[in-house]
């Protein structure tokens, strides 16, 4: 079994990106168990996303365990369901003391409000759509 951890705000700049799980995640011989340690407030929604779909690849091929080990919140809680879009067996593990914080999107400021218009709506439904698979709770419901 390989190890990779999520232990910071994720952020291509100032946090864990795509690239450090991917250098992680070659660790993983063909077939591997992969346990993915999560302790992250979240971050930046597009980082995330590359980071959620990285995940679901190697779920193709791999069983993901992932362990939350302090506090999954915002992108960093939907990164955590990324293998089980793929592999509805793949387990979530939340530690006792830990908080598995599911959020949703939003924008309550309306400085830079160019960036949102056209997809906010759909930035916002992306994680939900996947929590709705996963719940069987219909997206109208969530």
């Amino acid at each position: 079994m390989i190890r990779v951890s999520i232990n910071e705000a994720i952020g291509r700049y100032w946090g864990i990106c795509e690239t450090d799980i991917a250098e992680q995640l070659k660790a993983a011989a063909p077939g591997e168990e992969i346990e993915i340690l999560i302790n992250s407030p979240g971050g930046e929604v597009y980082e995330g996303i590359a980071i959620f779909n990285l995940i679901r690849e190697y779920a193709r091929d791999h069983t993901i365990i992932v362990r939350i080990n302090g506090l999954a919140a915002s992108m960093a809680s939907y990164i955590a369901i990324a293998a089980r879009t793929v592999d509805k067996n793949s387990k979530i593990i939340v530690s006792e003391n830990s908080i598995f914080l599911i959020s949703i999107i939003s924008s309550s400021t309306t400085t830079d409000i160019s960036l949102y218009v056209g997809n906010s709506e759909e930035l916002k439904n992306t994680p939900l759509k996947n929590i709705s698979l996963l719940s069987n709770i219909s997206l109208y419901d969530i």
